[in-house]
């Protein structure tokens, strides 16, 4: 059974960086994993360095061509 690993992220900043990391691990530079994606290598490189503010359709295409899916989860509550 594959285990899944999941990341919170709070800030876009954090989150382009943890693009730029997959990308790296995945062995891709930021023109193929822009071309992979279908965006600019523009796009990736403003990606990586948190500027993707309202690009949401873009981000997705570029989670896709990491193999990843972004989930929206409900952060665990603490009970006292």
């Amino acid at each position: 059974m594959a285990t899944r690993s999941f990341r919170s992220f709070n800030t876009v900043g954090y989150l382009g960086w943890e693009v730029k990391r997959l990308r790296k691990a995945a062995g891709l530079s930021q023109a193929e994993l822009a071309e992979r994606a279908g965006v600019s290598r523009k796009w990736v490189v403003l990606c990586e360095q948190g500027h993707v503010r309202g690009e949401i359709g873009k981000l997705m295409m570029v989670v896709r061509a990491l193999g990843l899916e972004l989930r929206f989860d409900r952060p665990p509550q603490v009970v006292d």
